[in-house]
Order: structure tokens, then C-alpha cells, then sequence
């Protein structure tokens, strides 16, 4: 199952409730997201902005959170998008919305195999 964190990528000045960021920024490097843990934007249009430090692409897979604590097949559900070599991949995230992900080498199809994060949420 992919990782999940605890770690808030919040502002450290403690954001109060109604003063969320408009962007999150999660850096890869050697396939690792960080931070791994809880990752809020605001729902007013929020971004989380993945970002690729390594010379090579990734496949990242975003599902539910919770998708495969269940015992369901890690090769279903969930959609896979590109994060470029050396390159960013954006999210707009609605109200109420929220996702883990999975970063995973090109040619793996199983979320399992990569390494993981999240929730995204607002």
C-alpha cells in the first residue's frame, strides 16, 4: 500500500481556518514526495503543484483516499497522469475534494509499488 504521512505541508505560522494557501508545492526527488503527509490548499480554485527534481519521469497515480486499505486490487482505480522529467504537474482541487497518490517508475501499473503521500485536500 502507498505510504501515508502525517506531516502538514501547512504555512508554519499555524494557518487559521479561513486563511489556507492558494498553492501547495510537493517536491519529488528519488521518487520520493515531500512532504509525504496532509497537503491543504484553499477550495477557492486551491493548486497542488507536484515537482519533479529528478532526470526522469514518474507516473503518478491519484485515488481515494483509503482505496486500498480495503484490500482492493492496487492495479485498479485511480487515474494516472505524467510528472515530466525535471518537470511540474498541476492539480486544481474543489471543495471538499480530497486524494492519495502514489509515485511510481513508468513502467509499474501497481500503485503499490510506489511511493505514496497525501491526503491532498481543502
Amino acid at each position: 500500500m502507498p505510504a501515508t504521512g502525517t506531516t502538514e505541508a501547512k504555512d508554519p505560522r499555524k494557518l487559521e481556518p479561513g486563511s489556507l494557501p492558494q498553492f501547495a508545492v510537493i517536491k519529488v526527488q528519488n521518487q520520493i514526495p515531500d512532504p509525504r503527509g496532509v497537503v491543504e490548499v484553499t477550495p477557492s480554485s486551491g493548486q497542488i503543484v507536484f515537482q519533479n527534481l529528478d532526470p526522469i519521469p514518474y507516473r503518478v497515480r491519484f485515488f481515494k483516499e483509503n482505496l486500498y486499505d480495503g484490500g482492493t486490487d492496487p492495479n485498479t482505480g485511480g487515474i494516472d497522469l505524467l510528472l515530466p522529467a525535471n518537470g511540474s504537474l498541476s492539480l486544481i482541487i474543489k471543495q471538499d475534494e480530497s486524494f492519495s497518490y502514489s509515485i511510481m517508475n513508468m513502467q509499474s501499473t501497481n500503485a503499490l509499488t510506489g511511493q505514496g503521500g497525501g491526503p491532498g485536500k481543502n
